[in-house]
């Protein structure tokens, strides 16, 4: 195994990490880090392409180095996961902390494993504060940030702040957000402001583009729009969403390496679970297996309007037989 990817460079650690990269997991890992330290820690922070094999290689330092725990937050199993993950080499020594829809089947089979909470109410954010608050001393600043995260990740939007945060935050270096903002007590500055601006106008660009290149159609009286489009641009397809759902009730984005990210007013969870993905009822992914050709094509291909299997998808939703799941 190669070096194991880590921020803090520490083979003295005790704790191995593993949260989703994104704004929610690094809420996670900035209340871990006052649970046990920065200097205590490794870390990964991975996306679910990446999961098992993240999972894997830190299990494995784990055993290799005899560390005292893996963390495991703000993430789900995707189906046949589970079957993938190097578990026995974390018995006894695994903590993980969620907040997705999971199976019975894969939630009995991590229970063999360790411990698991689950918390469908509350982010991930949310869950690792309320499993460590009876242990450790948080302040006030992070009650709050608690609750912004939460108000972010499940898109409640109560917040006036969160919609500029969250906007900014698309595109920004989460890491540097956590030790320069967050470890200071800082959760929104002028920079931000800045980024906020200039992303609420490229929202207003995606909307355009994806009423002209998408194509909708209709799956048991919802109105579904399917489009295409770069991985960067997929980052934004919640507050796209947010300002295109008056007019539909799910969106879907596929970018050119088979990523699919879905948003919707009720249940785009089952069309995810359908394409082998999982996620949250109104929130939720899969992915296209798009062979190896087609990925180093599909930029070109996405520029003149050519999207490799969309008839087969749209068929493929159409046809299921899941609008009650």
């Amino acid at each position: 195994m190669d070096r194991l990817p880590n921020y803090n460079n520490n083979e003295n650690a005790r704790i191995n990490i593993l949260v989703h990269n994104d704004l929610d997991g690094t809420g996670c890992l900035y209340l871990l880090t006052k649970v046990y330290g920065e200097d205590n820690i490794n870390f990964i922070k991975t996306s679910y392409r990446n999961f098992v094999k993240n999972f894997n290689r830190l299990a494995e330092d784990l055993e290799k180095n005899n560390r005292e725990k893996l963390i495991v937050c703000d993430l789900g199993l995707n189906k046949g996961a589970a079957d993938k993950l190097e578990l026995e080499k974390v018995k006894g020594k695994l903590l993980w902390l969620d907040h997705h829809q999971w199976s019975e089947e894969d939630l009995k089979k991590i229970k063999e494993y360790g411990e698991i909470v689950v918390d469908t109410n509350t982010c991930a954010t949310g869950v690792v504060y309320n499993y460590f608050k009876d242990k450790t001393k948080f302040s006030e600043f992070d009650k709050e940030l608690v609750e912004l995260i939460c108000d972010f990740d499940l898109w409640k939007l109560k917040n006036p702040i969160t919609w500029k945060l969250s906007l900014a935050l698309m595109n920004y270096d989460l890491e540097r957000y956590r030790k320069e903002k967050l470890n200071k007590g800082i959760v929104f500055d002028n920079e931000l402001e800045e980024i906020y601006k200039k992303n609420e106008k490229l929202i207003e660009k995606l909307i355009k583009k994806y009423k002209k290149k998408g194509e909708l159609f209709e799956k048991d009286g919802e109105k579904i729009l399917i489009s295409f489009d770069n991985r960067d641009n997929l980052l934004f397809i919640t507050h796209v969403f947010e300002k295109m759902k008056k007019d539909i009730d799910s969106l879907i984005l596929i970018d050119e390496n088979g990523k699919m990210s879905m948003r919707g007013k009720n249940n785009v969870l089952k069309y995810a679970k359908m394409f082998g993905g999982g996620g949250h009822i109104k929130a939720a992914g899969a992915r296209i297996d798009y062979p190896k050709i087609l990925r180093k094509l599909n930029k070109l291909l996405f520029l003149v309007g050519i999207y490799p299997k969309k008839n087969e998808i749209i068929k493929k939703i159409k046809e299921s037989n899941n609008s009650k799941t």
